[in-house]
């Protein structure tokens, strides 16, 4: 069954626009309704997809049928139609929880995009948890990928470290990949055959951690219905990642100094000891000899995992392996969602490679798996990409923005995008508007438009 849009304007003359548009360019059905007590009887009679209402109607304006729609179901999608220069109202429209607004004059190409863009998201949020169970069941290739220099150092190390037994600690900021070369460590070792086991500390709560690393012995405490090995013991010959040590509790952090220095655990309960062949791979994204100095990481136990010590450069540090990595999610994200992408449009790499990835590569990561969902063509463009961090900008900019309602802040967001997006593409076509129009894949009009509605500047050809 083909979706359903409702259209509301108190003008025919729009509503006439609107239907022709969406009947010719679109497979989805289209109603209108006059004003916007008509359009909330409708839909006490059916449910529609999206609605898109204009914000100047009289008796019920836009911005009190979308707070009516949304009292009685927040997940419609909603978009509002507003006058050219009034703002204002867009940020309010979308702090009330529309989905996007639309400015006059009604330009085709941004009606377009607008309500596919509505669509998409629908069908994302409709088909996620089968699509989550997918992607968990899909048995995908995970690797470091990179060309740069400080890429191939961190190969080198790995290479270096994995055929001992000795202690690594990982150093990194968050989505570097500190995960994964642990498990390359693992896989280029001798203990290859047996276990890799991951300890998130925030996954196991802090009254049972000693039990699930160390085990237990039946009747030991309330709740111990039975012997329990231990994770440490689970993995005995291979190799166990601590990951985010920097969190683990000051009590656990004696008894892993012991593991570490004697190879033996004492499960709680028993008090004999227990040998186990279990190698230790750390990591954190905290500066732990700052925590050893405030007291809150033991100072032995630091040394004794700072034997060797890989760190993992942040994306920003290696630009250029953007492309690379991008094209490498592009392939795998093609296979799950079982799409035939080509390419990434080289706008859109340069947009990618002048991102500053607060997020690093799960960032990129996460980008490219949205960009893959909503990309409807054989390649990648930059309409297609929504960042879930602002681009380039300094920390006190962007808490401030964090303090925001969310609805505004994420205007705000794809503002500064749109406005450092088009001011790169017009920079890089020397300001001729007509290429950079061909090169984004766009109607000139609709750059024109773009240009206007957000105020870029960029150099006269």
């Amino acid at each position: 069954m083909s979706e359903r849009i409702l259209v509301v304007d108190d003008e025919l003359d729009t509503l006439e626009i609107f239907t022709r548009l969406i009947r010719k360019n679109t497979p989805y059905e289209v109603e209108t309704s006059p004003s916007g007590e008509e359009a909330l009887a409708l839909l006490k009679e059916r449910d529609v997809d999206l609605i898109i209402a204009d914000y100047k109607m009289p008796n019920m304006d836009g911005l009190e049928l979308l707070k009516r729609v949304k009292d009685n179901d927040p997940e419609q999608l909603f978009i509002m139609i507003t006058a050219f220069g009034t703002i204002e109202i867009a940020v309010e429209a979308m702090k009330q929880g529309a989905f996007d607004f639309i400015t006059k004059p009604l330009e085709k190409d941004h009606i377009l995009f607008s309500i596919r863009r509505a669509i998409d998201w629908k069908k994302i949020r409709g088909e996620n948890v089968l699509l989550r169970r997918e992607i968990s069941q899909a048995k995908l290739p995970r690797k470091l990928v990179g060309e740069s220099k400080a890429i191939k150092e961190v190969f080198t190390l790995i290479k270096q470290v994995a055929p001992t037994d000795t202690t690594v600690l990982i150093t990194g900021e968050s989505g570097t990949g500190k995960e994964l070369v642990a498990r390359m460590i693992h896989a280029q070792s001798l203990r290859n055959k047996e276990k890799f086991i991951t300890i998130d500390w925030g996954t196991i709560p802090e009254s049972l951690i000693e039990s699930e690393l160390f085990g237990h012995r039946k009747g030991s405490f309330t709740g111990a219905l039975s012997n329990k090995r231990g994770l440490l013991r689970e993995a005995d010959g291979g190799t166990v990642f601590l990951d985010e040590i920097g969190d683990a509790p000051l009590h656990i952090q004696s008894k892993l100094l012991r593991f570490i220095q004697e190879g033996e655990i004492k499960p709680v309960g028993n008090p004999k000891t227990q040998k186990v062949d279990t190698r230790i791979i750390a990591a954190t994204n905290k500066n732990l000899e700052t925590l050893v100095k405030e007291g809150k990481f033991r100072e032995d136990l630091f040394y004794r995992l700072n034997v060797f010590r890989i760190s993992v450069p942040p994306l920003r540090e290696r630009r250029e392996d953007i492309p690379l990595l991008a094209n490498y999610f592009l392939e795998i994200n093609n296979s799950r969602f079982r799409k035939q992408i080509k390419r990434i449009a080289p706008s859109t790499l340069n947009f990618l490679e002048q991102h500053n990835w607060p997020g690093n590569v799960r960032e990129l990561e996460n980008v490219m798996e949205r960009a893959v969902i909503l990309c409807e063509r054989d390649t990648i463009l930059p309409e297609n990409l929504s960042f879930f961090s602002p681009p380039i900008k300094s920390g006190e900019e962007y808490s401030q923005i964090l303090k925001l309602p969310y609805k505004e802040a994420r205007n705000r967001i794809l503002q500064e995008f749109n406005q450092k997006y088009l001011s790169n593409i017009l920079k890089n076509y020397e300001g001729n508007i007509t290429r950079a129009a061909e090169g984004m894949n766009m109607k000139r009009q609709s750059l024109q438009h773009l240009i206007k509605k957000y105020k870029v500047t960029f150099p006269k050809p």
